[in-house]
């Protein structure tokens, strides 16, 4: 049996001996183990298998009542909790509402991460049978080579003579402007509940988005 896959109760029941298996002493040790089956739901269920708490509304909360705030679970830590769960009285379980069960087979794939954007934003997945597979669909850009490179081959690199090269090497205090490898495209309804400004909004996606996204590859956002 596998660390996360603890049934408590049966352990329970298993670990007694036949002649010791009564009601009483039974729940007498479930309650000793209370705290232990408290820190197994939060910190090794919720962590690998994800829930899908109800989104935080205002209004009044129970102790372990469990809801998603900002893409983020938290679970109440008192009775009559009015609270936003920015407050001490919510204890923060994991910053993705997503289990590690699911997080672990998102790659920066084109299909693989825009099913990933889908399934954390709550936005439609149409599947891979479509152009744009869901209300956020990725669009690769075309990147213009006009600099100096230099590969690990001879074939990915520039060449070079006395007078002259193959591409501009540039001049001291040149710039070269940022080449997008990719635009995430959002659905405007969803890019606008994200957060109140663009800023805000462009840093959640970014914050799910770098977890995945290879790195040297730039991109920018798009709504319609």
């Amino acid at each position: 049996m596998g660390l996360y896959d603890i049934n408590h109760y049966n352990q329970t029941v298993q670990n007694l001996p036949p002649n010791k298996r009564t009601s009483k002493r039974f729940w007498w040790l479930v309650v000793l183990l209370k705290p232990v089956m408290w820190l197994y739901y939060t910190f090794f269920k919720v962590f690998k298998e994800g829930v899908e708490p109800p989104i935080w509304v205002a209004g009044t909360y129970d102790r372990d009542d469990v809801v998603r705030y900002t893409y983020k679970t938290y679970i109440s830590l008192i009775d009559n909790n009015t609270d936003a769960p920015t407050t001490s009285n919510w204890l923060e379980l994991q910053d993705n509402h997503l289990g590690v069960d699911a997080r672990v087979l998102f790659t920066a794939n084109k299909l693989v991460l825009e099913y990933a954007l889908n399934t954390y934003f709550d936005s439609q997945w149409f599947g891979c049978t479509v152009a744009n597979a869901g209300d956020i669909w990725i669009s690769n850009n075309e990147i213009e080579t006009g600099f100096f490179r230099v590969g690990f081959l001879e074939q990915q690199s520039s060449s070079v003579g006395f007078t002259m090269s193959s591409e501009l090497i540039g001049e001291d205090g040149a710039v070269i402007g940022v080449q997008y490898a990719f635009t995430v495209n959002v659905l405007q309804s969803i890019w606008d509940a994200l957060a109140p400004t663009d800023t805000e909004r462009e840093n959640i996606m970014r914050n799910f988005i770098d977890r995945y996204n290879i790195a040297g590859l730039f991109y920018n956002f798009t709504t319609y």
